[in-house]
Order: C-alpha cells, then structure tokens, then sequence
C-alpha cells in the first residue's frame, strides 16, 4: 500500500517537472527566436523624444530606417504629423545625443505646416 503511494507521488512529480521544463523551454524559444519582450537583436524604431500634452496624449519624434517621424498618440490612435529627413534633422549635439530645444523646433515647424495647409483650404 505504502509503495503505490509513492509511485503515484512520483508520478505526479515527474509531469509536474516535466511541465516546468516544457515551459522554459517554451520561454526560451520565445526569447530567442521572436525577441521576447526586450526587441530583437537590432532596434529599427527608436523613440528620440516625448512631448506630453496631457496624460492621454503626447507628441513622439520617432526614428525608423532612413526616416524620422513626428507622430500624435492618443489613446485611440495614432496620427502621422510629419517626416524628417536625417540628413536635415540638426536635433543632436555633437554626442549624438538629442539636443533640447530640437523637438521644440520640429513640432513648431510642423504644426506651422499643417495650419499652413488648413489655411489655403
């Protein structure tokens, strides 16, 4: 009686790691061929500056390959405002790190674009 209970418990033990093992295999797999939740290997987006306007709603300068691009987030969606050439964009010191009175400049530059175009309409 006393050795039917232990191979049951056994038993029970045995799937339990079997499972555990399934699932950082699992995890792993994840981690290593779908980037996980830290990206992948090489980052094509990347945020180089946030203007909150309130706390639903901000302005984000975004870089892509070959493009950056100011865009409006709201909660409901979000809308492209403008496009940037990197070769005009003068946003960085000379650290390449983002200069602060840069996305200041852009977001002024675009939204003068886009009520330059709602005016002639």
């Amino acid at each position: 009686m006393a050795g039917e209970a232990w191979l049951a418990f056994i038993g029970r033990f045995g799937i339990l790691l079997l499972l555990m093992a399934m699932f950082l295999l699992a995890v792993w797999f994840v981690r290593r061929y779908m980037g996980g939740a830290r990206g992948g290997k090489e980052q094509w987006i990347r945020i180089l500056a946030v203007h909150h306007m309130s706390h639903k709603e901000k302005f984000m300068l975004v870089e892509v390959p070959g493009k950056i691009v100011l865009v409006g987030v709201t909660p409901s969606q979000i809308s492209h405002i403008t496009t940037i050439d990197p070769l005009d964009f003068q946003g960085r010191d000379p650290d390449g790190n983002m200069d602060t009175n840069a996305f200041s400049q852009i977001l002024g530059t675009a939204i003068g674009e886009h009520t330059d175009g709602q005016k002639g309409a």
